[in-house]
């Protein structure tokens, strides 16, 4: 990571960088899954934004808010636990992923928009959920956020 953003930190084509993607998602690896994976996790977090800070990079730094603070019912600031309160309070952009039906994304970017920084969203679209282009680029339009 310090090789790659001191060599590009001041490199324009960067927009900016996502330093770790859906940190903790969980797919199943049996016996050999960490018990322990989520602090392990939120140490590496930590790292991956203490390395490229050291680089002194000119691009803004983020990770993306995905499932932290998605529940079925929707929106659940109050759940915040350590992972998702350390990346909205360390990412220079905001971030997230909206995979949910049309009636969260609003909610989601309105709890957001509350950390007064700019918003991008960096994964979408599932059609099953009636997430479509159709439903989401207004939304994203009105509220300044880029996707």
């Amino acid at each position: 990571m310090k090789g790659v953003n001191g060599r590009f930190r001041d490199d324009d084509r960067i927009p900016t960088w996502d330093l770790f993607n859906e940190r903790e998602n969980r797919p199943p690896y049996g016996d050999v899954d960490l018990g322990d994976k989520y602090d392990h996790v939120f140490d590496l977090l930590r790292e991956s934004f203490a390395w490229p800070h050291e680089m002194n990079p000119s691009q803004p730094l983020t990770v993306g808010a995905w499932r932290d603070f998605i529940g079925e019912d929707g929106l659940q600031p109050e759940a915040l636990d350590k992972i998702p309160k350390f990346i909205l309070d360390n990412s220079d952009v905001v971030s997230f992923h909206t995979y949910e039906k049309p009636d969260v994304a609003p909610r989601q970017i309105e709890f957001l928009e509350t950390y007064d920084r700019p918003i991008l969203c960096t994964e979408y679209l599932a059609r099953s959920r009636d997430n479509t282009f159709e439903n989401l680029l207004p939304l994203f339009k009105g509220h300044e956020v880029s996707a």
